[in-house]
Protein backbone atom coordinates (compact mmCIF):
# COMPACT_ATOMS: atom_id res chain seq x y z
CA UNK A 1 0.00 0.00 0.00
CA UNK A 2 2.27 2.21 0.59
CA UNK A 3 4.46 1.55 -2.72
CA UNK A 4 1.24 2.68 -4.58
CA UNK A 5 0.66 5.76 -2.64
CA UNK A 6 4.69 7.10 -3.11
CA UNK A 7 4.31 6.13 -6.89
CA UNK A 8 0.87 8.17 -7.28
CA UNK A 9 2.41 10.90 -5.18
CA UNK A 10 5.24 11.24 -7.09
CA UNK A 11 3.64 10.94 -10.59
CA UNK A 12 0.60 13.48 -9.69
CA UNK A 13 3.54 15.73 -8.11
CA UNK A 14 5.61 15.45 -11.07
CA UNK A 15 2.50 15.92 -13.77
CA UNK A 16 1.27 18.51 -11.61
CA UNK A 17 4.15 20.80 -11.36
CA UNK A 18 5.11 20.00 -14.90
CA UNK A 19 1.95 21.54 -16.56
CA UNK A 20 1.78 24.34 -14.62
CA UNK A 21 5.60 25.20 -15.52
CA UNK A 22 4.48 24.30 -19.22
CA UNK A 23 1.53 26.91 -18.05
CA UNK A 24 3.62 29.87 -16.66
CA UNK A 25 5.89 29.49 -19.89
CA UNK A 26 3.89 29.42 -21.91
CA UNK A 27 0.92 31.81 -20.93
CA UNK A 28 0.72 35.17 -19.54
CA UNK A 29 -1.25 35.71 -16.25
CA UNK A 30 -4.67 35.74 -16.43
CA UNK A 31 -4.38 34.93 -20.77
CA UNK A 32 -7.24 32.28 -21.81
CA UNK A 33 -8.01 30.50 -24.77
CA UNK A 34 -11.21 28.69 -25.30
CA UNK A 35 -10.85 25.23 -26.87
CA UNK A 36 -14.32 24.13 -27.40
CA UNK A 37 -18.12 24.23 -26.70
CA UNK A 38 -18.55 28.26 -27.24
CA UNK A 39 -16.07 28.58 -24.28
CA UNK A 40 -17.14 25.82 -22.01
CA UNK A 41 -13.79 24.25 -22.41
CA UNK A 42 -10.08 25.72 -22.34
CA UNK A 43 -7.16 26.30 -20.74
CA UNK A 44 -5.50 29.51 -19.35
CA UNK A 45 -3.05 31.02 -16.87
CA UNK A 46 -4.94 31.79 -13.70
CA UNK A 47 -3.31 33.15 -10.51
CA UNK A 48 -5.44 31.30 -7.69
CA UNK A 49 -5.17 33.12 -4.19
CA UNK A 50 -7.93 30.91 -2.40
CA UNK A 51 -8.42 27.23 -2.43
CA UNK A 52 -9.70 24.67 -4.77
CA UNK A 53 -11.84 26.40 -8.03
CA UNK A 54 -11.11 30.04 -6.11
CA UNK A 55 -13.72 29.31 -3.25
CA UNK A 56 -12.41 30.55 -0.23
CA UNK A 57 -9.99 33.47 -1.52
CA UNK A 58 -6.81 34.48 0.33
CA UNK A 59 -6.68 31.13 2.10
CA UNK A 60 -3.34 30.54 4.00
CA UNK A 61 -0.72 27.87 3.18
CA UNK A 62 -0.84 26.08 6.00
CA UNK A 63 -4.27 25.39 5.73
CA UNK A 64 -4.28 22.73 2.40
CA UNK A 65 -0.78 21.70 4.15
CA UNK A 66 -2.40 20.43 7.53
CA UNK A 67 -6.15 19.20 5.00
CA UNK A 68 -3.33 17.23 2.71
CA UNK A 69 -2.07 15.52 5.79
CA UNK A 70 -5.01 14.78 7.74
CA UNK A 71 -6.90 13.28 4.57
CA UNK A 72 -4.10 10.98 3.09
CA UNK A 73 -3.02 9.67 6.71
CA UNK A 74 -6.67 9.01 6.94
CA UNK A 75 -6.74 6.97 3.70
CA UNK A 76 -3.28 4.99 4.49
CA UNK A 77 -5.25 4.48 8.23
CA UNK A 78 -8.42 2.69 6.41
CA UNK A 79 -6.06 0.96 3.97
CA UNK A 80 -3.96 -0.21 7.01
CA UNK A 81 -7.06 -0.96 8.80
CA UNK A 82 -8.64 -3.66 6.15
CA UNK A 83 -5.29 -5.29 4.33
CA UNK A 84 -6.11 -8.96 5.04
CA UNK A 85 -7.86 -11.40 2.51
CA UNK A 86 -8.84 -10.26 -1.05
CA UNK A 87 -11.68 -7.68 -0.46
CA UNK A 88 -8.73 -6.12 1.78
CA UNK A 89 -5.81 -6.26 -0.75
CA UNK A 90 -8.44 -4.17 -3.06
CA UNK A 91 -9.06 -1.72 -0.38
CA UNK A 92 -5.83 -1.16 0.38
CA UNK A 93 -4.69 -0.65 -2.94
CA UNK A 94 -7.15 1.68 -3.65
CA UNK A 95 -6.77 3.76 -0.30
CA UNK A 96 -2.97 3.46 -0.74
CA UNK A 97 -3.18 5.36 -4.74
CA UNK A 98 -6.34 7.68 -3.43
CA UNK A 99 -3.59 8.42 -0.62
CA UNK A 100 -1.28 9.16 -3.06
CA UNK A 101 -3.36 11.08 -4.65
CA UNK A 102 -4.87 13.30 -2.48
CA UNK A 103 -1.08 13.77 -0.76
CA UNK A 104 0.46 14.37 -4.30
CA UNK A 105 -2.21 16.93 -5.27
CA UNK A 106 -2.09 18.43 -2.13
CA UNK A 107 1.77 18.53 -1.94
CA UNK A 108 1.59 20.80 -5.52
CA UNK A 109 -0.72 22.76 -4.33
CA UNK A 110 0.83 23.66 -1.23
CA UNK A 111 4.45 24.38 -3.35
CA UNK A 112 2.56 26.77 -5.30
CA UNK A 113 1.37 28.38 -2.19
CA UNK A 114 4.87 28.27 -0.44
CA UNK A 115 6.71 29.42 -3.44
CA UNK A 116 4.71 31.94 -5.45
CA UNK A 117 1.76 32.81 -3.12
CA UNK A 118 -0.81 31.76 -4.68
CA UNK A 119 -1.33 28.67 -6.97
CA UNK A 120 -1.09 28.39 -10.89
CA UNK A 121 -4.71 26.98 -12.39
CA UNK A 122 -4.91 26.18 -16.23
CA UNK A 123 -7.82 24.01 -16.81
CA UNK A 124 -11.60 25.07 -17.59
CA UNK A 125 -14.50 23.06 -17.85
CA UNK A 126 -17.75 24.99 -17.68
CA UNK A 127 -18.42 28.24 -15.77
CA UNK A 128 -19.43 25.81 -12.64
CA UNK A 129 -15.96 24.82 -11.53
CA UNK A 130 -13.89 27.90 -13.02
CA UNK A 131 -10.13 27.04 -13.18
CA UNK A 132 -8.23 24.04 -11.62
CA UNK A 133 -5.42 22.33 -12.16
CA UNK A 134 -3.87 18.62 -12.09
CA UNK A 135 -3.22 18.49 -8.33
CA UNK A 136 -7.19 19.50 -8.11
CA UNK A 137 -8.07 16.76 -10.24
CA UNK A 138 -5.74 14.20 -8.14
CA UNK A 139 -7.24 15.34 -4.83
CA UNK A 140 -10.93 14.66 -6.05
CA UNK A 141 -10.11 11.52 -7.70
CA UNK A 142 -7.84 10.22 -4.53
CA UNK A 143 -11.13 11.19 -2.25
CA UNK A 144 -13.37 8.96 -4.50
CA UNK A 145 -11.22 6.09 -4.55
CA UNK A 146 -10.59 6.76 -0.23
CA UNK A 147 -14.80 6.78 -0.48
CA UNK A 148 -15.04 3.83 -2.16
CA UNK A 149 -11.98 1.94 -0.70
CA UNK A 150 -14.30 2.49 3.09
CA UNK A 151 -17.73 1.72 1.29
CA UNK A 152 -15.95 -1.59 -0.45
CA UNK A 153 -14.44 -2.72 2.67
CA UNK A 154 -17.58 -2.70 4.62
Amino acid sequence: MLVAAGIAAGATLALDQVTKAMTRTAMEPNETRDLALGGQVGIGHIQNFGSAYGLVPNMPTWVPAVGTAVIGGALLAVGARHGAGSRGAFTTMAAGIGAGLVIGGGLGNVIDRAHQGHVTDMLHTTDMFGYYNVADIAVNAGLVAGVGAIMFAR
